[in-house]
């Protein structure tokens, strides 16, 4: 597995770059990144819906048809009304950065066995993942703003770990 991470190294360069600089962009400009985070939402909704409707039609679960037309819906709702979105987007980020860490803290747990793999990294960025979706779910009255501040702190910190993997994976890669 770890020679399956290393083999795209430059990979990971390049997505540690993007998400230090995104964090830092987030930093500077909060309101920007919410709307644009916003945007963001809405049309992944109504792709991710259009997908759900087009897979309705190779079965017959009226659920994914009725899932497809309502994420086209909050999709649609996103993209013309920004006001409601801005307030209902914390929650939606919370549960998105819950999962993505849940997921990171399993590979985590995962590659534990194997000899120079990042897990202790993976371990810490999932807890610091889990720990920031649930600080959103308990003080939601912090407001948007803080929330893309603690965002842009949760990407440069993530694009540093992707930058360490990548130096291991380089080591790693002349050692042997």
């Amino acid at each position: 597995m770890l020679q399956k991470i290393c083999s795209r190294n430059i990979w990971l360069l390049l997505v540690s770059i993007l998400l230090i600089l995104c964090g830092i962009y987030v930093l500077f400009n909060p309101l920007s990144a919410l709307i644009a985070s916003v945007l963001f939402a809405g049309i992944l909704f109504i792709i991710l819906g259009c997908g759900y409707i087009l897979a309705f039609k190779d079965g017959d679960s009226y659920a994914i048809l009725a899932l497809g037309i309502l994420d086209v819906l909050v999709g649609l709702l996103f993209l013309t009304n920004i006001g409601i979105s801005i307030a209902t987007l914390p929650i939606i980020l919370a549960f998105w950065i819950l999962f993505n860490s849940t997921v990171q803290l399993a590979m985590a747990l995962e590659i534990k066995n194997q000899e120079d793999a990042p897990w202790k990294q993976m371990i810490g960025a999932s807890i610091f993942g889990i720990g920031f979706s649930i600080l959103i779910f308990i003080y939601p009255a912090l407001g948007n703003i803080t929330i893309t501040l603690l965002l842009g702190l949760y990407l440069i910190g993530y694009g540093v770990f992707e930058l360490h993997r990548f130096i291991t994976c380089k080591q790693n890669k002349e050692i042997l």
